[in-house]
């Protein structure tokens, strides 16, 4: 049998695989047995199904775009509900029980943020440039933390936007603290 039809019988099985909910099975082997990638870009065009090649081109993983989205949102509920925890303490809750717990949700928040873009690389790699248009809507963990008035420096650390608002309270709160005896450090 020529190369070609080989590959035409090869493209018929992926796509039967496809119908019948095997496909990921399918394109692993076909990927295992050395056969061109290409027949899967072939299979997959027109569908919902994206692949990444991996171990230097002798592995695949395959995934759908409604599960890749699904990905996203999970990490992004989690940064959601992280920064819904979080409050202004310098100045609002000064005391050390409330701010020990701050210390901890944002941390707790900067690790949710740490996901949704480690989750944005993974899923980046999957997507193709039509797939990038469709996801644009979806939200970052900088404007999740925007909202409740914060932001996340790219490590461990969650911190307020200083705005005059902030302002006015770290002024009011360093008062207090004078008028008490208590050194503070400065900002």
């Amino acid at each position: 049998m020529p190369q070609e039809n080989n590959s035409e019988h090869r493209i018929e099985v992926m796509t039967r695989a496809l119908v019948a909910g095997d496909f990921a099975t399918k394109v692993k082997e076909h990927i295992s047995a050395g056969y061109p990638v290409t027949e899967v870009v072939k299979v997959t065009e027109g569908t919902e199904w994206r692949f990444v090649i991996t171990n230097s081109g002798t592995n695949i993983e395959v995934e759908t775009i409604g599960a890749l989205i699904g990905r996203w949102e999970a990490a992004v509920a989690r940064v959601e509900d992280a920064a819904s925890h979080l409050i202004v303490h310098d100045m609002d809750h000064p005391d050390d029980v409330t701010q020990m717990l701050q210390i901890r949700r944002r941390t707790q928040a900067a690790h949710a943020a740490s996901d949704l873009d480690l989750a944005e690389s993974r899923i980046g790699r999957y997507l193709r440039a039509e797939d990038h248009l469709r996801l644009t809507s979806l939200q970052s963990s900088e404007e999740i933390f925007e909202r409740v008035g914060f932001h996340w420096n790219g490590g461990d650390c969650v911190q307020e936007i200083w705005s005059e608002d902030h302002k006015r309270k770290y002024e009011q709160t360093m008062a207090k603290a004078r008028e008490r005896g208590v050194v503070l450090g400065t900002h």
